[in-house]
């Protein structure tokens, strides 16, 4: 034997993208004088290839299909690195990491639509593991002549794993040894890769191949990594049949400990199950949200969510952050829909657990993909409904299809509420396989519905009758026995008032128990228009209310176009969104389109050129906010009369607002950011606001290169804003102006970009129902039991706030954090003065990542004097208020409250405990108050209660309400524990955040209301002043938190919470072995643990999650409440002394307890 050692160590699938190399293995010859010589005078009858491999899943960033530790998924299967491809009649020899031969094994030439259990599987079960060196040959057996291949064979630790032989003997003279895969879906380390030259054919040929065992990295010795595969993606799509078969269900840690594992944690997937929700009428419209961005699996992929600084090991800047906040799609308008569809492109698409938590949350089933797309998927389209045959199975016995059990499978797994079916693929070369997909869809329905009660699964209108691939864009005759199959039908999104007429009426010609599912009847708008009825965008609510007209339901597709279609800054895409499904009412950006340059050009910008000028404004394809466009300003090629030096834009407000609401005097905000790449000359942006007559009113001017009083940062945007609201005449014009030093010389050096220029003003137009999907969908009210706590947490965040306090610097994704929808950001909820805003601010939280900001102006009540009259009218009228500018009243949420409990005893109080959290600044006059609206079971009678904080009254003010005794459906209590917690905002700076508590006897109210609930929670705002202050003063309040919870005598304070143990599991990172960490290891830890004394009678003492410290600093939380993977640990930068701490949080984000645990034991 001759051999000759190909590399000592190379790692594949590194950040470098380093994932496939090639190398003409006749090259390998040429370098060794030796081996040529041989080669070319000796016949060889084999050749082996040997090597240690070290294998790890890739980094976060990518996707990994498969995980289990005994490793019996397709993932591990040795054939997956050492394997043949043929190609052009040729063999190609190489390590291979790809789907493409082992997903072939499902099929074979003479039954191409049907395989079976036997051939998914290799009969040697002796497979590779993670973090394990296995020794691997993979041997070529030639001719007698030595010139042809023909067979193959793989070992593994000696023992054969796979043998192959060729029909036809294989010439290889021209073929390369190819390592890795382009699309590789390891990392893998490779050790003494070896080629051997063989004189003889049989295993005696291996004898000489093995080397030493390499002893870096370790070997992960007597661990189970089950968990770990899931805590890094709980939910992966699956590609191929294949996957599906190989899915398995995780299967908890399992350590040798003698304590008890509590039950509730054998299920590491614990998705928040399906609350429930009241509409407005069973007759109501559905709404479906289809969500396909991206091709799916972005930040929302992280079952921890994603937290900048524990999810990477690198450095961030501005820019990586800004770019992480903006490029997550955070959608909380979730009492607009009924289901929520997670679509890709993906085989099967299972939805994420984020998604699942928060849908869940606000009682929205969720529902996954199946796709077979185009001719490439036939055979697998055919394959779904012919099931695999199972050889041991009774001849004439009816075959249950093994795909049904696995879809029925991983819905019951990940706790999530059905199936979309999408098939676009033709069904004309098999003439039964139509029938055969109409019981396939009858069977799955039927069996999701057995395992999970109110499951849905849904077909989308593309093959007909005959198998052709036609899309319908109605329900017709050729579509509606696939309707009678399941529980609904999309309609292509092509439709008109033709065809949707058409389809009720033949709905309305069909037996009666087929003719009411005219709900089920779902025509497809997709927002992104592509010929959709209305147009879609804005537009998206015409096709929603046709539908309604026909009475059908509305799926809603791709309205992620918000985000992906906005690049530009987080203010643009939350317009957007809002704009979609609340409207907005005229506060927006009134510079519109091409704000950022999204044309390309100036566009709707007044330019103004200088042909003496060494430099000049210009568009930046893609170096903007989000991969957006900008302006630049920099050296111009040659000094020419095109070279612009300025552009602005002027809006006249008389075109979006009457004049008599100009004559309220709004607040105007203006932003835009910035970024230097150069150090800049001074270059000016500028805000003027003019009257009728052109005359300048107020102008606010901002020399580039004197922001916050220093040159920022170069490199990273920056954003500027202002406001201004100190002008006393009503204007008509607005404008931008950006310009330029006139005087910089040849000799300057200077770059800027410049964009998202957004200009708003305060101030609603009074619209009744502006078009959106708010105007023709009515809102759903989901069931909450206490306690209920909000924050307004959106699920992200530029930095993440506890308790005031910041406790992660760094941008964050986690829907699972998401709190319950408000409604607070509807305009239809808000009474009283049309000069206040409501909106989500992300740069200041109590808790989570934003919170409820009201601000704009309010006129002042005077101090003496009694103005405001609350009664259930005042409350619920508009005409009574819209001219009223002294207080704020909206409506925060729409909830269904149960507060009498049946099972109560008579001699047990109970109490309603209240809190909210609210931060103004300390010396202005704004005042915030809650109002309960309390109701009885069939909200036949109202009370409400205005909840005032005491802090907040001098003893010598009076409260500026008068509450008109005559009627008694209203009440007022005054606080009684009252504090003010110390917090920060985005920038650092201090921050008050004024905390009242109320206690509310259940008595009291339920004398009078029967069956008691809490129908509605509001807020109303208002401003105190001396009668000497001028009116017309700013109101700018955040409420950062609003809990809930019953309390009486027999309340379980929860003290005998305890974790008594925590198990550490350490895993070798591969990024050890990058130039970062060439001084240290680093490590993935995998935390498992058990939560005793959970008290069942207690609400208040439910785990809501549990934060994970180090040495006290805060790594993240986990919402499984067992499990929790810390990823890119520098052991060495710890002590031995290092802790863990375990903190668990309540419902009312409170913590209940706290415990550390030692890391090294």
């Amino acid at each position: 034997m001759n051999s000759y050692k190909l590399f000592d160590q190379i790692i594949l699938g590194n950040k470098d993208n380093n994932n496939e190399i090639t190398i003409p293995w006749r090259n390998i010859v040429k370098e060794n004088s030796s081996i040529e010589k041989n080669f070319n005078h000796h016949v060889y009858k084999s050749i082996s290839f040997s090597t240690w491999v070290y294998m790890e899943p890739l980094d976060d960033n990518h996707l990994l299909y498969g995980n289990s530790n005994n490793s019996s998924d397709s993932i591990n299967h040795t054939n997956r690195i050492l394997s043949q491809k043929q190609s052009d009649g040729k063999l190609e020899l190489g390590i291979f990491l790809g789907n493409e031969l082992f997903d072939k094994r499902l099929y074979n030439i003479n039954t191409p639509n049907r395989t079976s259990l036997e051939s998914v599987y290799h009969q040697n079960k002796d497979e590779l593991k993670y973090y394990n060196w296995e020794f691997l040959i993979f041997k070529l057996n030639f001719n007698e002549s030595g010139n042809r291949l023909k067979s193959t064979e793989i070992y593994l630790n000696f023992k054969i794993y796979k043998q192959f032989e060729f029909e036809k003997e294989i010439e290889i003279s021209n073929c390369p040894l190819v390592l890795g895969n382009k699309e590789m879906l390891h990392q893998i380390i490779y050790s003494n890769l070896t080629i051997h030259f063989n004189d003889r054919h049989d295993t005696f040929s291996l004898l000489s191949t093995s080397t030493f065992t390499p002893t870096y990295p370790p070997n992960l010795q007597n661990r189970n990594l089950q968990n770990f595969f899931s805590l890094r993606e709980t939910v992966k799509p699956l590609d191929s049949l294949l996957e599906l078969i190989n899915w398995k269900e995780n299967k908890p840690i399992n350590h040798d400990h003698n304590h008890t594992h509590n039950n509730n944690n054998k299920n590491i997937n614990k998705n928040i199950p399906l609350q429930n929700r009241k509409i407005k009428s069973s007759l109501d419209p559905r709404r479906i949200h289809c969500h396909d961005m991206k091709n799916g699996y972005q930040l929302d992929r992280y079952p921890q969510g994603f937290y900048y600084n524990t999810n990477t090991n690198i450095g961030s800047n501005g820019d990586q952050v800004e770019e992480i906040f903006l490029g997550s799609y955070n959608f909380y308008y979730w009492n607009l829909i009924d289901i929520f569809i997670y679509f890709s492109h993906h085989r099967i698409s299972l939805p994420p657990a984020s998604w699942v938590n928060t849908a869940h949350k606000n009682g929205v089933k969720v529902l996954g993909t199946i796709i077979f797309e185009w001719e490439q998927s036939y055979k697998e389209a055919c394959l779904i409904v012919n099931g695999i045959q199972d050889n041991c199975q009774e001849s004439g016995q009816e075959q249950e299809n093994y795909f049904i059990q696995k879809l029925v499978e991983i819905c019951k797994y990940y706790k999530f509420d059905g199936w979309f079916l999408n098939l676009e693929t033709a069904l004309l070369q098999d003439s039964t396989i139509v029938l055969k997909y109409q019981k396939f869809l009858s069977d799955l329905t039927k069996e999701m519905h057995k395992a999970i009660p109110g499951s849905l699964v849904i077909w989308y209108d593309s093959v007909t009758q005959s198998g052709e691939l036609k899309w319908q864009n109605a329900l017709t005759n050729e579509n509606i026995e696939y309707f009678n199959s399941c529980d609904g039908i999309f309609l292509n999104y092509t439709w008109n008032e033709k065809l949707l007429k058409e389809s009720k009426e033949l709905l309305d010609q069909q037996p009666e128990k087929i003719k009411q599912r005219n709900l089920d009847v779902q025509p497809w708008t997709t927002v992104w228009g592509r010929g959709t009825f209305g147009g879609g965008n804005f537009n998206t609510s015409v096709g929603l209310n046709e539908a309604n007209k026909n009475d059908l339901s509305s799926a809603i597709f791709a309205p992620g176009w918000t985000f992906e279609s906005t690049p530009s800054s987080n203010k643009s895409i939350i317009e957007k969104e809002r704009t979609l499904w609340l409207g907005n009412n005229g506060v927006r950006n009134i510079l519109g389109n091409n704000s950022s340059a999204e044309n390309g050009d100036f566009k709707d910008w007044k330019i103004l050129t200088n042909e003496n000028s060494y430099y000049k404004w210009s568009v930046s394809n893609g170096s903007g906010l989000n991969g957006g466009n900008c302006f630049t300003f920099s050296r111009a090629r040659a000094l020419d009369s095109s070279n612009i030096t300025e552009f602005k834009k002027v809006i006249d407000l008389h075109s979006l607002y009457s004049k008599d609401l100009l004559e309220q005097i709004p607040i105007i905000e203006f932003e835009f950011y910035y970024k230097f790449l150069k150090p800049d000359q001074s270059n000016t942006v500028s805000l003027s606001i003019l009257d009728e007559n052109n005359r300048l009113i107020k102008q606010v001017s901002v020399l580039l290169d004197q922001i916050n009083g220093s040159l920022a940062t170069l490199g990273e945007f920056r954003k500027y804003s202002t406001n201004i609201s100190d002008y006393k005449e009503s204007i008509k014009y607005i404008q931008v102006t950006v310009g330029s030093n006139e005087n910089i010389g040849n000799d300057s050096n200077c770059e800027i970009l410049l964009t998202g220029f957004y200009v708003q003003v305060l101030l609603n137009n009074n619209l009744t129902n502006e078009p959106s999907i708010r105007s023709v969908t009515n809102e759903r009210i989901p069931v909450v039991s206490l306690p209920f706590s909000s924050s307004f947490n959106r699920g992200k965040g530029k930095k993440y706030w506890e308790k005031g306090l910041i406790l992660n610097k760094s941008a964050w994704f986690n829907l699972s954090d998401q709190d319950i929808t408000d409604s607070s950001e509807d305009y239809r909820n808000q009474f009283g003065s049309n000069l206040i805003y409501y909106s989500t601010s992300y740069d200041l939280s109590f808790q989570g990542g934003s919170s409820l900001n009201i601000k704009g102006k309010l006129n002042s009540c005077p101090s003496s004097s009694s103005i405001l009259i609350i009664n259930k009218n005042t409350l619920s009228s508009v005409s009574n208020l819209n001219l009223n500018q002294n207080f704020t009243i909206s409506t925060l949420f729409k909830i269904d409250v149960p507060l009498s409990s049946p099972s109560q005893k008579e001699d047990v109080e109970e109490s309603l405990l209240v809190t909210f959290t609210w931060s103004a600044n300390s010396n202005s006059g704004n005042r915030l108050c809650l109002i309960l609206v309390l109701s009885d079971e069939n909200e036949n009678k109202e009370i409400n209660i205005i909840l005032h904080p005491s802090s907040i009254k001098d003893q010598e003010q009076k409260l500026p309400f008068n509450i008109n005794n005559s009627y008694e459906d209203q009440t007022i209590n005054d606080s009684f524990e009252d504090k003010v917690i110390i917090g920060t905002d985005i920038d650092g700076n201090s921050v008050e955040w004024h905390h009242s508590k109320f206690s509310l006897n259940i008595d009291d109210y339920s004398f009078n209301l029967k069956n008691l609930k809490l129908k509605e929670i509001k807020s109303l705002g208002y401003s105190i002043s001396s009668p000497k202050e001028e009116t017309n003063n700013l109101y700018n309040i955040y409420l950062g938190e609003i809990t809930l919870e019953l309390y009486n005598n027999n309340n379980n304070n929860g003290n005998n919470i305890k974790i008594s143990n925590l198990d550490i599991d350490q895993v070798w990172n591969i990024y050890s072995m990058t130039e970062n960490y060439s001084n240290s290891d680093i490590y993935d830890l995998i935390l498992n643990w058990n939560v005793e004394g959970i008290s069942t009678g207690s609400y208040s003492n439910t785990i809501k999650y549990t934060n994970i410290y180090i040495d006290n600093k805060w790594i993240g939380k986990s919402y499984s409440n067992g499990f929790y993977l810390i990823k890119n640990v520098q052991l060495k930068s710890l002590t031995q002394s290092s802790i863990i701490t375990l903190e668990l949080i309540n419902n009312l984000n409170n913590p209940i307890y706290k415990n550390n645990f030692k890391i090294f034991q």
